[in-house]
């Protein structure tokens, strides 16, 4: 390009210089001649300039059009090249920044697409996350099934080292501990029970928006620090927690308890986190309000309607569970049969409404002279059965003398008749439900005949 612009040049003043000469030499020229050899110099300086000038430009122009093609491709790496002249290079500072902005925007969208597939990612394990820990929940309906699949699950979601569950007693204004995963034996005196609206755990149990705290001193995210005698704190310090987070587990818009997670170090527990243990919460809370709801109908189910002592049918379930549980663990089980002494007189002398009264009393007693563990049914009419676990023959007869002797003496206040009462142990006496029973009735019906108010057991 550049060699035949220059010998075109060349050329072109040559042929201009030896046309001015001709006209010179010639009769009849005229000063334009002159001034066309004057001009020459003029003209060979511009064609030359434009020549070598568009060049330039042209070249130019077509490294900044490449750039322009990489940045429309998606090119952002390489940086525009710098071409001299004014508006030349005002023309490729444009394209720089241009260049640069869409960098920096680029950058912003992979930053927000990052964000926004987190976001994606975190929500679809969250919806998992519920879905498995609804399905876990729904498997039973037994509230320690129910209590142990959800700390199972909140160990799984969160990796905290700790995992409780309390659960509110509104009758008796107060929170339980009802199931843990790793607290530490020694925490768990401090841990069991406390009133609900004071501390951390009560407060959450109260419906209060206390949900966090972070040691050295245990304080709520919006509920103030707790005091050195909070119940939880002095737990918390045994088990060596240094972060927790308690949320209210809610059914029905009434609170039935507290999920709690802790970690021994130092955690910030985020906003998506918390998201998702509200959530957890609920199921949860659901579940254990359909488990206690269940529990309260399994147990009205199982109860007699007129004393509120266990049923003929429930007093069969307990008694063969003892009796497995004696015959694997080989401990003793004594079971007392009773019956009311003359019933049927007294209620023709005071009446139907009277017997059931009496009935009811007689209840209250018997669960009153046996220790906590023991368990008393109305077997039928006015008949009366206890099971006492761990307990052996001479154990037996005591207990049924202490009944016995009870009944008499309230029964002279409250116009109660007295009981005659049989005793039978496992093994001596039978090793089958139905075998013990056989043997406590037959020695309750001894007792009737030789006189009533009586007890009898072996021998």
């Amino acid at each position: 390009m550049r060699l035949i612009g220059a010998v075109t040049v060349t050329l072109f003043g040559l042929g201009f210089v030896a046309a001015v000469l001709t006209a010179k030499s010639r009769p009849g020229s005229t000063p334009w001649g002159w001034f066309g050899l004057l001009l020459l110099p003029g003209v060979l300086y511009v064609t030359w300039l434009e020549i070598f000038g568009l060049d330039r430009y042209t070249r130019g122009m077509a490294a900044l059009v490449e750039a322009a093609h990489g940045i429309a491709s998606g090119d952002l790496t390489r940086p525009i090249p710098v071409i001299k002249g004014s508006m030349m290079t005002e023309l490729g500072d444009a394209l720089e920044d241009m260049r640069c902005q869409l960098g920096e925007q680029r950058q912003e969208n992979l930053t927000l697409n990052a964000t926004l597939e987190d976001q994606v990612r975190k929500r679809t394990m969250a919806l998992e996350v519920l879905s498995a820990v609804a399905m876990g929940l729904n498997q039973s309906l037994d509230l320690s099934v129910i209590l142990h699949n959800a700390l199972k699950a909140l160990l799984r979601i969160f990796g905290g080292q700790v995992a409780a569950i309390f659960l509110t007693d509104a009758a008796r204004a107060r929170v339980t501990l009802a199931a843990h995963s790793q607290l530490p034996e020694e925490a768990l005196p401090s841990l069991e029970q406390g009133l609900i609206g004071e501390g951390l755990v009560g407060k959450v149990a109260a419906g209060e928006r206390t949900t966090v705290w972070q040691a050295p001193v245990p304080g709520a995210v919006a509920g103030g620090e707790a005091p050195d005698g909070d119940w939880l704190a002095r737990g918390s310090r045994v088990a060596g927690l240094q972060s927790a987070v308690f949320v209210t587990m809610k059914s029905k818009g009434r609170n039935v308890g507290v999920l709690a997670i802790g970690t021994r170090a130092h955690r910030d527990f985020t906003g998506g986190e918390l998201g998702v243990l509200f959530a957890v919460a609920s199921e949860v809370g659901v579940a254990v309000d359909h488990a206690q709801l269940h529990a309260q109908v399994k147990e009205l189910a199982s109860r007699d309607s007129v004393t509120g002592l266990l049923n003929h049918g429930e007093f069969f379930r307990r008694l063969r569970r003892e009796v497995v549980r004696a015959t694997t663990l080989r401990k003793k089980l004594s079971v007392l049969m009773l019956d009311v002494d003359e019933f049927k007189r007294f209620n023709d002398t005071y009446g139907h409404l009277s017997g059931d009264a009496a009935l009811r009393d007689l209840g209250r007693e018997l669960r009153a002279s046996v220790r906590e563990e023991d368990l008393v049914a109305r077997y039928g009419g006015e008949e009366f059965a206890v099971i006492a676990p761990d307990t052996d023959a001479e154990q037996g007869l005591e207990m049924a003398r202490r009944v016995r002797d009870r009944v008499a003496t309230i029964g002279q206040l409250l116009a109660l008749p007295t009981v005659s009462i049989g005793v039978a142990t496992f093994p001596e006496d039978g090793t089958t439900t139905e075998d013990l029973v056989h043997s406590a009735d037959y020695r309750l019906y001894k007792a009737k005949e030789s006189g009533r108010n009586r007890v009898v057991g072996a021998g």
